[in-house]
């Protein structure tokens, strides 16, 4: 069973990774730079949660001893026991990493292109036979207990790995719109303490007895009041459940109204933003219990 930390530390690896990928479809001479350091960050995140695994003691600054510590670690958990998925391309792209690190050597398109596929096939192969877990299915979404939210900010992750951002965005707030309006109700909750807060007067005025006390259209402006007092305390109220996430909160709100203005980077940069902030809200709040 994966603890939460690994699974957060193993969406971190493949976050890298597919933050990689970006980059080698870039091919100028930094964005080839960058995929690389990315891939080898990737497989190291991986490799030291196998070291960790290991229980064996070893050197943590030093990438050898990792990727030896976490092959002994795969080959004990596999049976029968199953090398270290490209070990000695591992090793290999980790020398170039330095090369580009310390010398900035500027590796070739092929050279980007043969280690972004050794580091899927590893991260593939290890997720599979370590973890009993695919790369495409890992996302944070999984610490979700709700099988219809899992399932929406799943549909999100898909989405932005095709690269459909618009619909990434979509996805992301049918699942925001979800939690709030029902899993979560966040917004009767909101309503509720709106009317515990709004003590005396305010009170009174969201009640029917306030209104009845009014004829004609004085009775009409008294309900309309009450009401639009109770909606702006609601929508207040609902604020405060957002906590650090507020402004998250306006930027992806502002994506989903502008969905046909924004740029293809402006898209695919508020499809990341949108996806990491729904997926964080919906974990705070089921960790406090409104979900």
């Amino acid at each position: 069973m994966l603890t939460e930390s690994s699974i957060r530390r193993l969406v971190l690896a493949k976050a890298v990774f597919v933050h990689g990928k970006k980059h080698a479809v870039q091919k100028d001479r930094v964005s080839r730079m960058l995929a690389i350091h990315h891939f080898d960050s990737s497989i190291e995140v991986i490799l030291r949660i196998l070291a960790d695994a290991s229980g064996r003691k070893y050197d943590q600054y030093h990438f050898n001893k990792i990727h030896r510590a976490a092959e002994q670690a795969f080959q004990d958990k596999t049976q029968p026991k199953v090398a270290l998925p490209q070990s000695t391309e591992i090793a290999e792209l980790h020398k170039i990493r330095n090369q580009i690190q310390h010398a900035a050597t500027v590796p070739d398109t092929e050279t980007v292109k043969r280690f972004e596929d050794a580091t899927e096939v590893f991260l593939k192969e290890v997720l599979d036979k370590f973890f009993g877990v695919s790369l495409a299915s890992l996302s944070l979404a999984s610490l979700l207990s709700d099988q219809k939210l899992h399932d929406l900010l799943d549909k999100a992750q898909q989405h932005f790995e095709r690269q459909e951002f618009k619909d990434c965005i979509r996805a992301c707030d049918e699942a925001l719109i979800r939690a709030t309006f029902e899993t979560g109700d966040i917004v009767s909750k909101a309503g509720l303490l709106t009317g515990y807060w709004g003590a005396g007067i305010l009170s009174r005025m969201f009640s029917d007895d306030y209104a009845k006390k009014y004829k004609g259209a004085s009775r009409r402006l008294a309900e309309d009041t009450g009401k639009a007092l109770l909606e702006l305390g609601k929508a207040s109220t609902t604020m405060q459940f957002l906590d650090a996430y507020r402004v998250d909160f306006l930027r992806h709100r502002q994506a989903v109204s502008n969905l046909d203005k924004l740029a293809e980077g402006e898209l695919m940069e508020n499809a990341e933003s949108s996806l990491e902030f729904v997926t964080g809200l919906l974990l705070k709040w089921q960790e406090e219990g409104i979900l």
